[in-house]
């Protein structure tokens, strides 16, 4: 066994760090929480010899929770309703309007002008591509809703939550809420009867940050590896994200004695705001020239699989394969676009991008974006499995011998027409191409 592989097994630094992040409070976008995961990420690869640490900040549209309240033929207010970020702050009535799923089809067969819309959390079986919560809050505004709920899917009594804004609207139009399944259901019997919707939020604007470790030589191209910090209120985010930040300081633990293998430079950039529209990412984007990749690391350790994501990038493919083979990780790849988390920004700008995640459960999300996101969901040995997995992956793509090209946006459009992604982007007003 090499001796970096050994040291992953017996030093605890990226497990600690996820222990750190999940005790926490509030990592939501623009919060004191936020900022002190990124002073304690910043502090963890200060640590290292061979990094360069740079923090950058960025201003954010802050939106912080008060009350939320069903009130007519159920009157809540109970822990199984919470308001989803970038929900405007008012108050809503109309019928309740069961619509299942929130397929685009049930949008188009039902009159739902001033009802409150009842979706689910899940994909129909049937459905070719992912309806993304965005997509389905943004059908209900563009049908005349005046309220809308989330129903989660999984049992246990568990709100789901999730922003709601969009790029050209960051506060939403309709007040949205989050709810359990239980109570959801139980809403669902009222179809067609009178509800009021309540909810109460406060906004601000505050700053987020993007904190960076640079590794390796001062290359004209650089291999940016990207996690997001940030996480909801409503719970510990340790699979979504806390695992994704600590598996990145785990690689830089690792890369820091493998530092001669890098034949290009690395950036791990723990990025803030994602939870409310990818915004530290976008800013990254922004600004960094000469990528040669750029790697997501969304939500893993949870399983023992991971999901590898090309976006149309084919030489991602390969390299995923061999190291998959030579570390024995169990893992499925992916070749069609994913128009959301950390490498979106970079993928639409026709940087090759590669998603890296836990392969879903069947029904898709489970405990994320719940209460119920918290340590106990990350499998330690999973978490060691994979940050060598991915260590070894970025070595791979570091290497001179990788070649890998950018594709120009009018390609990248292309090939969301192609898997489908186009009409979901069209629908919440975030397609950027012409």
């Amino acid at each position: 066994m090499p001796g970096w592989i050994e040291q992953v097994y017996l030093e605890r630094v990226g497990w600690d760090h996820l222990e750190q992040l999940c005790n926490i409070d509030n990592r939501l976008p623009g919060t004191d929480g936020e900022k002190s995961a990124a002073k304690a990420t910043e502090r963890t690869f200060d640590e290292f010899d061979a990094v360069e640490t740079v923090v950058e900040t960025f201003d954010i549209l802050r939106w912080e929770r008060e009350k939320c309240r069903l009130s007519g033929i159920i009157d809540y207010s109970g822990f199984e309703a919470v308001a989803l970020p970038r929900s405007p702050s008012t108050m809503a009535s109309g019928p309740v309007i069961d619509l299942g799923y929130g397929m685009p089809s049930d949008f188009e067969e039902e009159a739902i002008e001033n009802a409150i819309v009842l979706v689910r959390s899940d994909n129909s079986p049937d459905s070719s591509r992912t309806i993304h919560r965005r997509e389905k809050y943004c059908r209900a505004v563009s049908g005349g809703a005046a309220g809308f709920i989330f129903q989660h899917h999984k049992s246990g009594c568990l709100p789901v939550t999730g922003s709601i804004g969009t790029d050209s609207s960051p506060i939403g139009k309709i007040p949205a809420v989050g709810t359990s399944k239980e109570l959801g259901e139980r809403l669902r019997r009222t179809n067609g009867q009178e509800l009021e919707l309540s909810v109460s939020c406060h906004t601000s604007y505050e700053t987020s940050r993007n904190v960076h470790a640079v590794m390796g030589p001062d290359t004209e191209k650089e291999v940016i590896v990207v996690a997001h910090m940030d996480a909801h209120d409503i719970c510990s985010g340790a699979v979504d994200n806390a695992s994704g930040v600590a598996t990145l300081v785990e690689i830089a633990a690792a890369l820091n004695r493998r530092i001669n293998e890098l034949e290009t430079q690395v950036r791990l950039v723990a990025v803030g705001a994602e939870e409310v529209g990818y915004v530290g990412s976008d800013h990254l984007a922004d600004r960094m020239t000469d990528i040669k990749t750029v790697v997501n690391i969304d939500s893993v350790a949870a399983r023992p699989s991971l999901q590898f994501m090309t976006n149309g990038f084919e030489p991602f493919g390969p390299a995923v394969n061999n190291v998959l083979d030579r570390t024995g990780t169990s893992g499925v790849i992916i070749e069609k676009q994913q128009p959301y988390s950390d490498h979106w920004p970079f993928v639409k700008r026709g940087i090759p991008g590669l998603a890296v995640t836990n392969t879903p459960p069947a029904g898709g999300r489970s405990w994320g974006h719940t209460p119920a996101d918290t340590l106990d969901k990350v499998d330690q040995r999973c978490f060691v499995d994979h940050a060598i997995a991915l260590t070894e992956l970025i070595v791979e793509i570091a290497n001179d011998e990788f070649k890998i090209d950018s594709k120009t946006p009018s390609e990248i459009a292309q090939l969301l027409v192609q898997d489908g992604a186009a009409a979901g982007l069209r629908a919440v007003d975030e397609w950027d191409f012409e």
